[in-house]
């Protein structure tokens, strides 16, 4: 219950950093790790200020680009607020799809149906990614198309998570897999179907599933990193995330500087 209280961005006086330090004393003495590697930690986190107080060293930095839409009434608005032309440019791109088939959108969660659309989603990534050459190790792996499956379907226990799809014609042009915690929406899986990629049918996805936060409760839409220009043509401003490393025995701390901090 600590660690689930501790995780929880609803209960932010459980995340103070003696907590943070009890937590990593008790992971490093369960486990005997010679090295703490945190990945894609934001900036923002309740571990940043205490790794930095550690002197961990940065790995890697990146960009996560988030939507602010608790200070707009609606979707219209906040589009109104940032940028005219992007609008239009989307409207031409509903018109455009339009003309291939029916448009529909649906957000689906808590069903068999709904973990089978986020392993298709995770398996359309998989081969998407595969396609252009790039080497995802996580994609590989099947646990992670098992994960969100199972995350969607919650078994009676609902997780946040969800699966949006765009289809054109009956056909899916575009799937996203995002999860929803108190008002936050964290975008973990975007894909389109190259079939439908001139009629930017994943950005218009992906304004739908913005315009779902509203009615959702969600006042912040954090579409993580990479920093994407699809991205970027809907945030209002980015987050560093970092990777940390940490020796915490002369081992790990030679494989840190020797090893980590050099790749």
């Amino acid at each position: 219950q600590f660690f689930a209280d501790f995780a929880s961005v609803n209960r932010p006086e459980i995340a103070t950093p003696a907590n943070v330090e009890c937590a990593i004393a008790f992971a490093i003495s369960q486990t005997g790790a010679d090295v703490l590697y945190l990945r894609k930690v934001r900036d923002d986190a309740a571990i940043a200020p205490v790794l930095a107080k550690r002197s961990a060293a940065v790995t890697a930095i990146e960009e996560a680009p988030f939507m602010s839409l608790g200070s707009t009434p609606d979707f219209d608005t906040f589009e109104d607020n940032h940028g005219l032309k992007r609008k239009k440019n989307r409207r031409r791109q509903m018109r455009r799809l339009a003309d291939h088939g029916k448009v529909e959108f649906e957000r689906t969660a808590g069903t068999a149906e709904a973990a089978a659309l986020a392993d298709h989603a995770v398996r359309l990534k998989r081969a998407s990614l595969t396609g252009r050459g790039d080497i995802a190790p996580a994609f590989a792996d099947p646990c992670f198309g098992s994960f969100f499956a199972d995350a969607v379907h919650g078994h009676g226990r609902p997780t946040g998570a969800s699966v949006m799809t765009i289809r054109c014609g009956g056909e899916i042009a575009a799937m996203q897999i995002f999860i929803d915690h108190g008002h936050r929406r964290f975008l973990h899986l975007a894909v389109f179907s190259s079939k439908f990629e001139k009629c930017g049918a994943g950005a218009l996805l992906l304004e739908q599933a913005a315009r779902d936060c509203y009615p959702s409760g969600i006042a912040t839409f954090d579409l993580l990193c990479p920093k994407h220009e699809y991205k970027m043509d809907f945030a209002d401003g980015t987050m560093p995330v970092r990777d940390h490393a940490l020796g915490v025995s002369v081992p790990g701390r030679a494989f840190v500087r020797g090893i980590l901090t050099f790749r």
